[in-house]
């Protein structure tokens, strides 16, 4: 019996007729992946003039045997019109088919197809939606495309001050992770949170406050940050009250924040707690460690457990980690 592996070492040495071999018959074997390498080889020329007819074949056995990297390639093929008929329905559906099964990439495609109206009627709630599943999974694009989609909800939307720091906060989201537009982007929208920052909008003012501790493309002004950072603390903002705490943990920052070092657990540790109470997922699992730890507070594994338990349930990975290391370490102890 042949394995993927040996279908993929003789592509990456450009033995296409053996690796056109193994993969068929894998796919014969009932190895959806198999179809799917299969068609890649189709759809790129491998071996062969580029074929996205047989492609688009190859794919559609391969998705339909439940292989999601071939549903998301059948949906582009239908998408662009290769080797297919242009059918945004049928690609839809088989977008809808990969991001089901956790594919950040398809539930990118959706959120675009549902923005712009393909295969559907123009939907910015449901963009909205996909965009979010496919950024809370780590894609860049998608973080900056939801930015987007709340600046243009604001137009019709009863409460366009919160789409507008939604979106500010999804740019920044996209800025850290390398995506130089959505810099762009947090500028040409600076003016509009500045002002509702200083009619007292809490949102604006944490965002505000993010924006000039990262700088993006200018001084970072710590200072600046803190000001802002507080004044949304005052009421109850978690994501500043969380944003305080780290920055106690940042030498220049405690010094800003007045307090001596001797302080500074304490102060950190309340701004997290608060923030946690508020439900932070990150300020909880902040406390999960600090009481693991005995950071600001006396080790407690209990409380520590029920911080990382918080957190995890909000889907937080390193908290459902730790959540599983430190009950292991109670079972071993026999608490």
């Amino acid at each position: 019996m042949v394995a993927l592996y040996e279908g993929l070492a003789a592509l990456s040495q450009q033995d296409y007729i053996s690796a056109k071999t193994i993969f068929r018959l894998l796919g014969e074997a009932g190895d959806s992946r198999g179809w799917y390498h299969l068609g890649r080889m189709y759809s790129f020329g491998q071996g062969a003039e580029a074929d996205p007819g047989e492609a688009g074949i190859l794919y559609r056995r391969a998705a339909e045997a439940g292989c999601i990297a071939a549903a998301l390639s059948l949906g582009a093929l239908y998408a662009q019109g290769k080797g297919v008929g242009q059918n945004f329905s049928e690609s839809l559906k088989w977008y809808q088919k990969a991001a089901s099964a956790g594919d950040p990439e398809a539930a990118f495609r959706l959120g675009t197809m549902y923005a712009n109206g393909q295969g559907t009627e123009i939907d910015l709630a449901q963009a909205a939606l996909y965009f979010e599943i496919a950024a809370r999974k780590g894609h860049v694009q998608a973080k900056r495309y939801l930015g987007h989609i709340h600046v243009d909800m604001m137009n019709t939307a009863s409460d366009p001050n919160s789409h507008l720091c939604t979106a500010a906060d999804w740019y920044i989201r996209a800025a850290l992770a390398g995506d130089a537009e959505a810099v762009s982007e947090i500028w040409r929208q600076y003016e509009r949170l500045l002002g509702l920052a200083d009619a007292g909008l809490p949102a604006a003012q944490f965002t505000l406050g993010w924006i000039w501790e990262q700088g993006f493309g200018k001084t970072i002004d710590l200072a600046k940050a803190i000001r802002y950072y507080q004044a949304a603390a005052k009421q109850k903002h978690p994501g500043a009250l969380h944003h305080l705490g780290n920055l106690y943990r940042d030498e220049q920052g405690a010094v800003l924040l007045g307090k001596s070092s001797s302080q500074t657990e304490n102060a950190m540790i309340e701004c997290y707690r608060q923030a946690a109470e508020l439900g932070d997922a990150d300020s909880q699992h902040n406390l999960g460690f600090a009481y693991a730890a005995g950071i600001g507070v006396e080790t407690n594994l209990d409380v520590s457990i029920t911080w990382f338990r918080k957190a995890a349930e909000q889907g937080r990975a390193a908290s459902q980690t730790d959540l599983a290391m430190q009950l292991f370490q109670r079972a071993e102890h026999g608490d």
